[in-house]
């Protein structure tokens, strides 16, 4: 019993086979519903019980205890399990097994305590019920009663049905899960592969803006290349003019005289 608490309305349920394991655990996922625990909370307590059960039929047997504890708003559901016999203690609650069903009761529970005595080994915890259950001690104590007034089949039969039903709705959380991060690795991977393009178009843009460069400085130096050669031209033109008078002065000499003696025709020659 935890500290602090008196207790209320109890719901025992013996442990010594693996049937007993199973009932423990549909018992905990009726009276958690009971308590208003989401379906969620009711599948993981469900799963703890079964496990620390589990844990302690391997060493002897035992008892899992259900009890409320207070009142609304301020009730709380306390799940104590003991070990019976005086057998070994079981080796999966000690702190040594970190990710063992002792860790998740822990981890699920409001308050927890583990005792390791030599008088039997046991762990109680407990957790508030949700604000908005509407729970009673009268109404805990009636459907608990009728949880144990039916027969075995009978109520694992409906357990197994409800049980089903819960777990498929996690198998469809998990699923959409899975889906939504399929799609976000998706959309990672296009965006990986966006900023990959991105780099690769200012690498060209980059390129692109250095052969722009180069080229205008060879049109520059194609358009001062001309006008150099103009200049050539230009004085080529003015130092050949004078020569080139002479040389055309002396063709017409010799194409307009009647008669030119050799000798003349030859200096004139050698002057063009």
């Amino acid at each position: 019993m935890l500290p602090g608490y008196e207790a209320f309305q109890m719901y025992n349920i013996p442990l010594s086979t693996e049937f007993d394991v199973f009932a423990a655990r549909q018992r905990a996922v009726q009276i958690a519903g009971i308590c208003g625990f989401t379906s969620l909370n009711q599948i993981r307590l469900g799963t703890i019980v079964s496990d620390l059960a589990r844990d302690l039929i391997q060493s002897g047997s035992g008892t899992v205890r259900f009890a409320l504890r207070g009142v609304m708003p301020a009730a709380s559901l306390e799940i104590a399990i003991r070990q019976d016999s005086d057998g070994p203690q079981p080796q999966q609650w000690s702190a040594r097994h970190s990710a063992g069903a002792a860790r998740q009761a822990q981890s699920w529970s409001d308050q927890f305590h583990l005792d390791l005595s030599a008088g039997g080994a046991g762990i109680v915890f407990s957790r508030r019920c949700p604000p908005g259950a509407e729970l009673t001690l009268e109404s805990f104590e009636r459907q608990a009663g009728a949880l144990a007034s039916l027969p075995a089949d009978v109520a694992l039969a409906r357990a197994l049905l409800r049980n089903d039903a819960l777990e498929g709705e996690v198998t469809g959380l998990t699923a959409s899960r899975t889906a939504l991060q399929g799609r976000f690795d998706v959309l990672e991977g296009a965006s990986r592969a966006m900023g990959e393009r991105y780099e690769a178009l200012e690498d060209a843009s980059r390129l692109m803006a250095e052969r722009y460069d180069a080229l205008g400085l060879r049109a520059d130096a194609a358009l001062l290349a001309d006008a150099r050669k103009g200049e050539f031209l230009a004085i080529l033109a003015h130092e050949l003019r004078s020569p080139l008078a002479a040389a055309g002065a002396a063709a017409e000499v010799l194409t307009n005289a009647p008669a030119i003696e050799r000798e003349q025709l030859r200096r004139i020659g050698q002057m063009i």
